[in-house]
């Protein structure tokens, strides 16, 4: 016959503490205030934005004034079953209840033994928190935290990678919650189990920290929490509070045996060129504007014309696609036939600030941008023209890549400087950032067509995406 043996958490939780004086996994625990079990409120950084509607927990300190209507304060701890003692009356329970509810408990509990009676109730100390983080992540572990440690506290002390790479994180929050294990003939299996602890059940076995970690990155486990039914459950979505700026809409405080679950995410890009770089989960629905708002504004030196999106194909191939995001992302319109997948890079990088000089030139070459300069300054620049150079067919080329790493030219013109030193080529378009300027030797263009030049120029355009 199968007999269960349910483990209080806690339980485990203080002996792995006694043991090793801390807990949590080796790539992140976070360890408890040394050398004390609570914390005062001076400490706790906007405490005040959480104590109206804070249950009062196991360990909290509280301050009680009592108005008879001479003025009497009274300091209790609440004991681990909810209690206080106040005089006269005695034990009172107040776990659960917020400080205004306590307040009037007190006051009811009270009013036999005063003709009037007003109480108040603070908190000046709060008892120390016990967190279990579970799922994809690898800061599975047991946590030891101060009191007062709000959600955004925990997450930014596990130190993500990324305020974006986990936009589904869940938080439970359980009436009863104790970690157990199964025993047939004496052989521990090891599967884990999570339920109310039975009456009459025999003193718990006690889990090292291995196991502790072990349990917690399992599915498993949280399938089983979801199936209990007895549990609060929060979705965080931690760009809300950096991108949305729900910092205190959505900021909560953490309580004694709250459980944040890391699932695996289906959909990450990785974000280059924005204020707030690093990869980025993709909820159902959403494009490339939306998670690029995600990661924060594009930096004003960055060339949005010539977005690249890096993807690797089936067979393992680097692919990529230029997408000219200005035409959309000012105007907040999402381009629909640009869908993401998996594993997909958005590169947005510096806008170009150089002029590219190549062929029959004497010191080929990037040169810096200079706005009103022309075709010949930059040709000067690269040394000038060689004694082969035809300088009645250069070309400057504006390209861009396209998917498969092949660079295709958007624009290009030629200019024969003859002509235009003597004024007979009026029509030339201003060289830009990012352009590239060809000039050929004698005849070259009989010899070679088109597409052969512009092969020749894509070890030059590639750097500019490097």
């Amino acid at each position: 016959m199968i007999k269960r043996v349910l483990i209080a958490l806690l339980v485990g939780f203080a002996l792995v503490v006694a043991q090793n004086g801390y807990t949590g996994s080796d790539e992140g625990g976070v360890g408890a205030e040394q050398g004390g079990e609570t914390t005062p409120l001076s400490e706790i950084p906007g405490i005040e934005d959480f104590l109206p509607a804070y249950p009062l927990s196991v360990g909290d300190m509280l301050t009680i004034k009592l108005y008879t209507p001479t003025q009497r304060t009274v300091r209790a701890t609440i004991d681990g079953n909810g209690m206080i003692v106040v005089p006269p009356v005695g034990r009172i329970a107040v776990l659960g209840l917020t400080i205004e509810g306590a307040s009037m408990r007190l006051e009811e509990e009270l009013s036999p033994y005063y003709r009037s009676v007003t109480v108040t109730v603070d908190v000046y100390r709060l008892s120390s928190v016990k967190v279990f983080v579970f799922g994809a992540t690898t800061h599975v572990g047991v946590y030891a935290l101060r009191g007062g440690t709000t959600i955004v506290d925990f997450l930014q002390q596990l130190q993500l990678a990324s305020w974006g790479e986990h936009r589904r994180i869940q938080h439970y929050r359980l009436a009863s919650f104790f970690l157990g294990r199964e025993e047939e003939g004496g052989a521990r299996e090891s599967s884990f189990l999570l339920g109310a602890k039975e009456s009459g059940a025999e003193e718990p076995a006690v889990l090292d920290e291995e196991e502790i970690v072990r349990f917690a990155g399992g599915e498993s486990a949280i399938l089983e929490i979801m199936e209990s039914g007895n549990a609060q459950v929060t979705l965080i979505d931690p760009t809300d509070f950096v991108a949305l700026g729900q910092l205190k809409s959505k900021n909560f405080l953490l309580r004694d045996g709250d459980i944040v679950y890391f699932p695996r995410p289906e959909k990450t890009v990785n974000v280059y060129g924005s204020t707030r770089p690093g990869d980025y989960e993709v909820l159902p629905g959403e494009g490339l504007l939306k998670v690029l708002f995600r990661a924060g504004e594009v930096m004003p030196e960055r060339d949005l014309a010539h977005t690249v999106i890096e993807r690797m194909d089936e067979n393992g191939q680097l692919l990529f696609q230029i997408v000219e995001l200005d035409k959309y992302y000012f105007s907040k319109e999402e381009p629909r036939l640009i869908p993401l997948t998996n594993g997909d890079r958005i590169k947005i990088f510096p806008r170009d600030s150089h002029v590219t000089v190549l062929g029959a030139v004497n010191s080929a070459g990037r040169y810096g941008y200079n706005p009103g300069s022309g075709v010949m300054e930059y040709i000067a620049l690269a040394g000038g023209n060689t004694q082969n150079a035809d300088m009645g067919g250069i070309m400057v080329v504006r390209g861009k890549w396209r998917p498969g790493g092949a660079y295709e030219v958007a624009a290009s013109f030629t200019v024969n400087a003859r002509d235009y030193a003597a004024g007979r080529q009026t029509e030339v378009p201003p060289i830009m950032p990012g352009d590239v300027i060809y000039v050929p030797e004698r005849d070259v263009l009989m010899k070679r067509d088109i597409a052969s030049i512009i092969t020749s120029l894509t070890i030059s355009a590639l750097a500019l995406f490097k």
